[in-house]
């Protein structure tokens, strides 16, 4: 699925956390071409369809060419407070950001919080809509395991100190 690399920084002394998404790497080139094919494809038939309009191969695989961002939401508990998206980047296999993100958060909130991280297609056509490719979740014990735990048991024992850590990315799951 690929990785996503993650600062995160605790400052106790204003009660926020600042989180950096610097770059993403090992992205299935195959599944962001996919998704751009279909909506090419979709949007293409829409626009004959009312148009009666013939394309050229070369307008089909230009005209629309999917973007990737990173949609960073805050959760208290398994409620959303707060949805930061980055910039959206031409879609490749190594993406990089480099956008920093601040959320306010109380010393005593700070174990029943955690972060949702998703890397995100978005093809610009009638039809299309935004794909989740992979995501990742960072937090405290009651949210995250294994990487994910430690990086933010390691943001919290440094205080005022950018953690940087790789994440591997999974199949996003639909509720």
């Amino acid at each position: 699925m690929g990785e996503i690399n993650i600062g995160l920084c605790y400052m106790p002394s204003i009660e926020k956390i600042k989180v950096v998404i610097i770059k993403a790497r090992n992205l299935r080139q195959i599944e962001i071409d996919q998704n751009r094919r279909e909506c090419n494809r979709s949007y293409f038939a829409w626009m004959f369809l009312f148009t009666r309009q013939t394309f050229t191969l070369s307008t089909v695989l230009w005209v629309f060419f999917s973007d990737v961002f990173v949609r960073l939401q805050m959760l208290h508990g398994h409620k959303v407070c707060k949805t930061k998206n980055t910039m959206h980047q031409k879609a490749s296999t190594e993406p990089t950001f480099n956008e920093s993100f601040s959320f306010s958060m109380s010393g005593r909130i700070v174990d029943t919080c955690s972060f949702e991280i998703s890397l995100i297609t978005s093809t610009k056509t009638p039809f299309s809509h935004d794909e989740i490719y992979g995501k990742t979740v960072i937090g405290s014990f009651m949210f995250a395991r294994g990487d994910e735990l430690l990086h933010w048991q390691e943001m919290m024992n440094q205080p005022r100190s950018s953690v940087v850590k790789w994440h591997q990315l999974s199949v996003a799951t639909h509720h």
